[in-house]
């Protein structure tokens, strides 16, 4: 009875590791990547030698039927020159850099622009053209990265009316361009 116990687990063993080989060997099954998931990822990728405070605050996230990729100011780390469209220098990279990843992905895009709460007004701009402004200049600069303006459906300025930080007006996260890459159905 020992003898047919010893080749009874001499089986099993090598039942279980013909079993772990197999499994070892077949392709794992990859957890599925969101959409908004590989974005993030591919842009971070893009944009990874870039060091903190060269570049904006960029969130990427599902939002109804669309992607929205967020680039925010902080609060050492400007977008655009103070109450003007003209992008810094870093944000034309950043720009660049995202449009040779958005290249790679399909759907209609819309540019939303943003403004902090403080009230500025000049003869020629207020918080809504300001905005308005920054959203076209993300159009200009997504263009000039290889976004064929076709794939442009709306550019939008929202002034100061959805703030990011509602309790603090002022703060520079409320300074914002938004891009929506709509899903395609």
């Amino acid at each position: 009875q020992g003898v047919a116990q010893s080749g009874t687990n001499e089986a099993q063993k090598g039942t279980a590791s013909v079993i772990a080989e197999q499994m070892a060997s077949e392709p794992k099954m990859a957890t599925a990547e969101t959409p908004s998931a590989k974005l993030r990822r591919e842009i971070m990728v893009a944009l990874s030698d870039i060091e903190p405070g060269k570049k904006p605050d960029i969130e990427v996230a599902d939002e109804q039927s669309a992607i929205l990729i967020s680039l925010t100011d902080e609060f050492d780390f400007g977008m655009f020159k103070v109450g003007s469209a003209s992008p810094t220098r870093e944000l034309i990279l950043v720009m660049g850099r995202i449009a040779t990843v958005l290249g790679n992905t399909e759907g209609k895009i819309t540019l939303r622009g943003h403004t902090d709460g403080r009230q500025y007004r000049t003869a020629e701009k207020d918080n809504w053209r300001l905005s308005t402004a920054r959203a076209q200049m993300a159009l200009y600069m997504l263009v000039r990265g290889g976004i064929p303006e076709s794939r442009i459906e709306k550019i939008e300025g929202h002034a100061d009316k959805a703030l990011k930080v509602p309790s603090d007006p002022a703060a520079s996260e409320n300074r914002r361009i938004e891009i929506l890459i709509g899903r395609e159905s």
